[in-house]
């Protein structure tokens, strides 16, 4: 088994639209890496930083014996801080729910 995460984050600019509660909108969350940055190249090219609210974590788990993935994810509300741990651990929990549930069928 193969657990693997990704992180998106909304950008200071797509702030400016926000009132500071509830769920971003998914348009407006962007692939983020602590090393490089965004990934999204015109956001890298508009110096761009996250916003330190809001979020998105996504949990994949690849499974050895089986051609097969399930996933997971947890939304980080605009009113709260992301935080990478706290998102780790509800995704990871939210797709073992989904492999108990595929595996229950």
């Amino acid at each position: 088994m193969k657990v693997t995460y990704e992180h998106y984050r909304v950008s200071d600019i797509a702030a400016l639209e926000y009132p500071l509660r509830g769920k971003p909108k998914i348009n407006d969350v962007h692939a983020y890496s602590r090393k490089i940055g965004f990934l999204d190249r015109a956001l890298q090219d508009l110096e761009c930083k996250p916003l330190p609210r809001g979020g998105l974590t996504v949990c994949t788990i690849f499974l050895d014996d089986e051609d097969r993935t399930v996933s997971g994810d947890a939304y980080c509300s605009l009113a709260d801080n992301f935080n990478y741990r706290i998102g780790r651990r509800i995704s990871y929990g939210r797709a073992m729910k989904e492999l108990e549930a595929s595996d229950e069928i």
